[in-house]
């Protein structure tokens, strides 16, 4: 909620307050749909373009690619060790 209304100023404000609506609705479902909010918001496409904005500089994208990939590596490893433990 926090970036689509801090998307007004980069992006037109309709595109906002659509972020706004489709996250609300998405809430409004209850608990079932917190497990896979995300996998809802991604159809909050000013979302995805917000974060194209916030990484339009070579030094911020290598930093979003670096932090992304040990978070990957972190939840693969702690994947792994649960499927690890349940087969053993």
């Amino acid at each position: 909620m926090i970036l689509a209304v801090a998307g007004v100023r980069r992006l037109h404000p309709a595109y906002a307050v659509y972020t706004v609506v489709l996250v609300l609705a998405s809430m409004t479902i209850g608990a079932p749909v917190y497990k896979s909010l995300l996998r809802y918001l991604l159809v909050a496409f000013p979302l995805a373009a917000l974060f194209a904005a916030w990484t339009a500089r070579r030094g911020a994208e290598t930093a979003l690619a670096v932090l992304l990939a040990l978070v990957q590596g972190v939840l693969f490893v702690l994947w792994l060790a649960y499927w690890t433990h349940t087969i053993i």
